[in-house]
């Protein structure tokens, strides 16, 4: 099973406030971001036919590409969240973030779906050993 998500997720929004009206506008947003990735790893046996190892090789760098691509979408909507909500007022917070995650499952599960077009390689080498 392979897995990749943030481990450190944080988004803090920057402010004004108007000291005449009490109005308060969001004026940028601070996001810390650490991934993780789970990857399948080869534990046995220790000693397999060529035919195989390089299947797994095949298999296991396409799992690693798919990871990465969850991880550039990630990086793509972390940078793309200040321009939602930059200049809006303070009280739309909260509403803007549940829209922005919600965008970003949605990627993600697009993602997925296109990836699952992909075929696993066929297996060719012996079968009995």
């Amino acid at each position: 099973m392979a897995y990749v998500g943030p481990i450190v997720w944080e988004h803090l929004p920057s402010y004004v406030m108007d000291p005449s009206s009490g109005a308060c506008t969001m004026t940028g947003v601070t996001s810390s971001t650490r991934y993780q990735a789970t990857l399948p790893q080869w534990t046995s046996p220790s000693k397999v036919p060529a035919e195989l190892l390089a299947w797994w090789r095949v298999v296991l760098r396409h799992i690693g590409q798919h990871e990465s691509g969850h991880i550039r979408i990630f990086a793509r909507y972390v940078r793309a969240l200040p321009s939602r909500v930059v200049g809006q007022p303070c009280s739309k917070w909260q509403a803007k973030v549940t829209a922005w995650s919600a965008d970003l499952a949605r990627a993600q599960a697009n993602f997925d779906a296109a990836e699952a077009r992909w075929v696993f390689p066929k297996y060719i080498g012996p079968k009995n050993w």
